[in-house]
């Protein structure tokens, strides 16, 4: 079982409010539900909206700080956001796990090693590789089977597998999970889709054994109380079906030491029949910032490097950080797509512009150095 707690940065409302309202309450709900149901343990995805707490609730950035020590928060997902994944080059990609993965170990002291995606749009066929790329152990969502209109284009090869990448790389995947904002109505062993699940699962390969997702949506949060209840009565039950709270990075890390010779496996793309395919043709203005602000950042970097090898100016590490941070949280997957409220996109344009700023200044002045 994966807890979730999901929120959308920027959606059906602004970054101000996730921050002004959802944020903090996510931590106080949270709390709340960790004093009173003692197996209850919560996933929270994106270093971004971490960042954010850090910066703007300092008392509830403690909290979460003391829970994450307890073992009951669990940081999932090495990435600064919970971005698409096919508009973006591969080099900010793999800039979302740096930047993530560094400021979970700087703040928090984890290292999470997973990509924890349950509301992305459709996964293209080089994610496996990228993935591989950045030493990651696995892909978790719930996006391929939610609804008709959001189904895979290519069906769920399997609810637990290896997704294969063209240059054999390997990612382990959680494809059929159920729904990220789902109730738990009922002990696993009693709900006819797990037990379809276990049953899938052992005839794929030879092993009876389930994940699935329960929580809340969208505005962060916590569970029902009534999800919770049912969770402490499956956990101390004694059905045949035993169930296990966990966190996504430990999922993964435990199905890796178990060996994956034995799982199913896919090889290709996993993208949406209609979900993506519309988003992806929308807020064009978002996208061209977007692609024209990865190619600035490229340039101003080789160019400061050549200023610096040179000897004619330092190498703007911080300003350059500072660009792509800025650039990367607006890849989140309802921003960057163009599924968001017309108040975010002036939220984004504005930042997608200061990104250009900042990049363009390193490019000019580092030039001017060469020169």
């Amino acid at each position: 079982m994966l807890p979730v707690s999901h929120l959308d940065t920027q959606w059906r409302w602004t970054v101000r409010d996730t921050v002004g309202r959802f944020l903090p309450r996510t931590v106080v709900d949270n709390a709340a539900a960790f004093r009173r149901f003692p197996h209850y343990c919560v996933n929270f995805d994106g270093a971004f909206r971490y960042a954010m707490l850090r910066r703007c609730w300092p008392e509830a950035w403690e909290e979460v700080r003391r829970w994450v020590a307890a073992g009951r928060w669990k940081v999932s997902g090495a990435t600064w956001e919970a971005m698409d994944v096919n508009i973006p080059s591969p080099e900010s990609l793999i800039r979302q796990v740096l930047y993530g993965r560094r400021f979970f170990r700087r703040h928090l002291g984890v290292d999470p090693r997973d990509l924890f995606l349950p509301d992305c749009f459709g996964f293209g066929a080089q994610l496996p590789i990228v993935a591989g790329h950045c030493r990651l152990t696995g892909l978790a969502t719930s996006k391929l089977r939610r609804g008709s209109w959001m189904r895979s284009a290519v069906g769920v090869p399997f609810p637990v597998g290896v997704w294969e990448g063209a240059d054999g790389s390997e990612l382990l995947a959680v494809l059929d999970p159920g729904g990220y904002g789902e109730r738990l109505q009922a002990s696993p062993a009693e709900d006819p889709e797990v037990l379809a699940q276990l049953d899938r699962q052992e005839g794929l390969c030879g092993e009876r054994f389930a994940v699935r997702f329960f929580g809340v949506g969208d505005k962060g949060g916590a569970p029902a109380a009534s999800s919770l209840e049912a969770l402490e009565r499956a956990v101390a039950g004694s059905s045949p079906v035993r169930t296990v709270p966990s966190g996504s990075d430990e999922l993964f890390r435990r199905l890796a030491e178990d060996g994956v010779d034995r799982l199913p496996r896919h090889r290709g793309e996993l993208l949406l029949s209609e979900h993506g395919t519309g988003c992806y043709t929308s807020q064009g203005a978002m996208k061209r910032w977007n692609r024209r602000n990865e190619l600035l950042l490229e340039a101003a970097e080789k160019a400061a490097a050549a200023a610096d090898w040179l000897g004619g100016l330092p190498y703007p590490a911080e300003s350059l950080r500072n660009a792509w941070r800025r650039l990367l949280w607006h890849q989140f997957h309802d921003d960057l797509t163009g599924t968001s409220i017309p108040q975010a996109y002036a939220i984004s344009w504005h930042d997608e512009a200061l990104v250009a700023n900042l990049a363009a200044t390193a490019l000019r002045r580092a030039m001017g150095a060469v020169a």
